[in-house]
């Protein structure tokens, strides 16, 4: 739907602000879902997608028409979103404790369908793998296998090369392998 957003950053640029409405209509839910990914806070989630749309909105003329708008917001959102985490320095709060999580244990071992407890159980301990990731090789990961960004467009939302991007997800998916073989050990033990 480029042409949507065309059309709608066109309108805006022309005066019509609330044609802005349709760009975070329909961007909203992925950059919040970035923003609570990476804080592993709702608060902070919120405070940080109103944020991204503020700045986009006021930075909006330097938006290059060639590109994608969905890209072009998800580097705001990253930035923004390592900015916060620097200042915050909570870099390994993402899903750190089982509050943070919307599945006690408890809840995974207890239920009616095996398969489903089985299944938010392999959840918990993906999500404990990632959180364990520095936070470069978490956002690769989450941004080409989550959101489904290509190789491409990853590269531009890190601001790094391409074949950059390529290593950094290779090397996260590498150590994401070892941390859930790791934990697989320890939990057999």
């Amino acid at each position: 739907m480029k042409n949507e957003d065309e059309r709608a950053i066109q309108a805006v640029l022309d005066g019509d602000t609330e044609s802005f409405g349709v760009l975070i209509r329909k961007y909203q839910t992925p950059v919040y879902n970035l923003m609570l990914r990476t804080t592993g806070c709702v608060e902070d989630a919120t405070d940080l997608t109103q944020e991204v749309f503020l700045r986009a909105f006021r930075k909006l003329d330097t938006f290059l028409a060639d590109k994608s708008f969905f890209t072009w917001i998800y580097t705001i959102g990253v930035n923004l979103a390592r900015d916060s985490l620097r200042k915050k320095k909570r870099h390994q709060r993402w899903f750190q404790s089982e509050g943070d999580w919307p599945y006690s244990p408890a809840e995974a071992r207890v239920g009616a369908d095996a398969r489903l407890d089985t299944r938010r159980a392999e959840l918990l301990s993906l999500y404990q793998g990632l959180l364990a990731l520095s936070l470069d090789y978490r956002e690769a990961l989450i941004l080409r296998y989550r959101e489904g960004l290509n190789m491409k467009e990853l590269a531009e939302v890190l601001q790094i090369s391409e074949s950059g991007a390529k290593m950094r997800v290779h090397r996260g998916l590498q150590q994401l392998k070892a941390k859930l073989k790791d934990k697989g050990e320890a939990d057999e033990r």
